[in-house]
């Protein structure tokens, strides 16, 4: 019997460059990259070189790259983010079968006096573009376009 797992997101192995630039982190770059001492400094280096390859193969400038722990701590920062930058409007607009980081972004956005929409969705994960539209403009808007756990696609061009 042939075992599939389909949550590649959280369980996919490192492509062969990641494997080769963790080992060097491992061997050259333990140190906290933030100390001054050599091995530090040494660990900072091998640090801005991955932010700058990262950078590179996005396109964008290295310092628009952040390395973070988790895809949960990624989607809260980018959210986060993406909601400071914008002063008008200040509403966020996210979907009923958003992962826990975006709900805890929405939730961080309404104590500070920000505006948070949920967007309802049908009996099977899809979302009601309705509602959105009624909104109006949003400073950021978080539907997933599709769920890996149970495969609904979301109808994101509407």
């Amino acid at each position: 019997m042939t075992e599939t797992y389909f949550d590649g997101a959280t369980a996919q192995p490192p492509h062969p460059a990641a494997k080769d630039a963790y080992a060097a982190a491992l061997s050259e770059g333990w140190a906290g990259p933030g100390r001054l001492y050599t091995l530090g400094r040494r660990s900072r280096m091998l640090l801005e070189a991955a932010r700058q390859s990262a950078a590179s193969s996005l396109g964008v400038a290295p310092d628009e790259v952040t390395f973070t722990s988790s895809g949960t701590q990624a989607v809260q920062a980018g959210v986060l983010g993406v909601i400071a930058a914008r002063s008008e409007p200040d509403a966020f607009a996210y979907s009923a079968v958003e992962h826990s980081s975006v709900l805890h972004a929405a939730r961080w956005h309404e104590r500070r006096g920000g505006a948070a929409v949920e967007i309802p969705v049908d009996r099977f994960g899809r979302v009601d573009a309705d509602p959105l539209v009624e909104t109006g403009e949003a400073a950021a808007v978080a539907v997933q376009s599709a769920n890996h756990e149970v495969g609904t696609r979301q109808p994101i061009a509407a």
